[in-house]
């Protein structure tokens, strides 16, 4: 969904968590070329009953938020920039929360690497 639009949490969930996201925006030669905000909601009590359930609490129409643009930079963005959500519903806020990007766990090449380390070998197959 693009920003301000309506993101959907699944009727058979009880227990639905927003996750903001620092998104990376990466061309096919594997460099991040800019970054956005992202809003991945799970749905924690599908992901509890099993863990093979993760597609199905993460993935499906309009659990993810992107925008509202793409930052641009010539360089790594600066690892003290802070990411925010707020939820709304009928103009009240429901949840407010705010993150520095230094405490991700892993450095955002280090991603761009592990993804890149499989869709390179397909690539060699293909």
């Amino acid at each position: 969904m693009g920003s301000g639009g309506k993101i959907r949490i699944r009727a058979d969930s009880k227990w639905n968590v927003p996750e903001p996201e620092l998104t990376l925006f990466i061309c096919s030669a594997g460099t991040i070329e800019g970054y956005t905000i992202g809003n991945d909601v799970s749905s924690r009590d599908i992901e509890g009953e099993n863990p093979l359930y993760l597609p199905q609490a993460k993935s499906y129409n309009g659990a993810t938020a992107l925008g509202p643009c793409i930052l641009v930079t010539e360089g790594p963005i600066d690892p003290d920039t802070n990411i925010s959500i707020e939820i709304s519903r009928d103009s009240a806020i429901l949840f407010k929360e705010k993150i520095s990007i230094n405490q991700m766990k892993r450095k955002h090449k280090d991603l761009v690497a592990y993804l890149f380390r499989e869709l390179i070998s397909l690539m060699v197959l293909i």
